[in-house]
């Protein structure tokens, strides 16, 4: 069954702009979806965050929305402000929405918290160190830790950034350029579509799109660590262009299974690894 949620003219842009949704289940078993709008299809003008949450029953559900952000730092118009959202939630079942703030003059990673249970939010520009950075982002909840992967388009280059009670936000470079920990080159295209799992120990794991094909990366530190010294390993690498749409789950043992697209064919792919997942980058 399906059901309308809503429909207001330009929920969706008439051109290719991916993800424009994304959904999660709170510990409390609570249903909760967030969504880029925008006012005008040739501008994006107007445009916002929305968070949703779907009550009721299985037969009966109802479905409800809050304005959660329309950010920008500038004067600029707010077009591209909420693209790409990535929606988890903490152990209290507070929702926690990364998205790329992609406001005129500006293009930044933002992070909103609700500590209400999503009556309301707080903005944070987690990263703004580049002229374009923040787009693909994915946030996963370890603990009372919050990581969200993305791209920094600028440089070409996968990133995380990791907060803790104790530490607050810190940034770290992945892949696609050079930094401490990094298994990064310059001279290569990592970040697009990253999809981030924490593993049963609390070290990241991203699943990402690197040049034309598929990467892994794991980070041998926990959640609290001040650095990450990253493995990388291909997943696959062919003729065909592929990722351009991930997803990405660890099972119970941390073994990766992997969706991705394969553009050239026209299909979607499916891996995984009989072992875990720093074994599997390493292989």
């Amino acid at each position: 069954a399906t059901w309308v949620v809503d429909n207001r003219t330009n929920l969706s842009p008439n051109v290719a702009t991916a993800p424009l949704l994304s959904a999660a289940k709170a510990p409390n078993g609570l249903y909760g979806f967030a969504y880029y709008f925008f006012d005008n299809n040739s501008t994006h003008a107007s445009s916002k965050l929305y968070y949703g949450i779907r009550a009721g029953t299985n037969a009966s559900p109802i479905f409800s929305e809050r304005f959660v952000t329309s950010f920008q730092q500038s004067a600029g118009l707010a077009t591209g402000v909420g693209l790409m959202p990535s929606l988890a939630y903490d152990s209290a079942s507070n929702p926690i929405i990364a998205a790329f703030n992609g406001a005129t003059a500006e293009a930044n990673l933002i992070v909103a918290r609700s500590p209400d249970g999503g009556v309301s939010f707080s903005v944070n520009v987690v990263d703004d160190t580049s002229a374009s950075v923040g787009q693909y982002p994915s946030l996963a909840v370890s603990g009372s830790a919050i990581g969200v992967a993305y791209y920094d388009t600028t440089n070409t280059a996968l990133k995380f950034a990791r907060w803790t009670l104790t530490g607050g936000w810190r940034r770290f470079v992945v892949d696609g350029n050079a930094g401490t920990g990094s298994c990064g080159n310059t001279a290569n295209d990592a970040g697009k579509y990253a999809k981030l799992r924490w593993t049963s120990t609390g070290r990241p794991v991203i699943v990402y799109q690197y040049d034309t094909g598929v990467r892994i990366a794991v980070g041998a530190e926990a959640t609290t660590s001040n650095t990450y010294t990253w493995t990388c390993g291909s997943v696959e690498a062919t003729a065909s262009t592929l990722g351009t749409g991930i997803g990405f789950q660890l099972n119970s043992a941390d073994y990766p299974h992997i969706v991705y697209s394969d553009t050239t064919a026209g299909s979607i792919r499916y891996a995984y690894c009989g072992s875990a997942a720093a074994t599997c980058a390493l292989s």
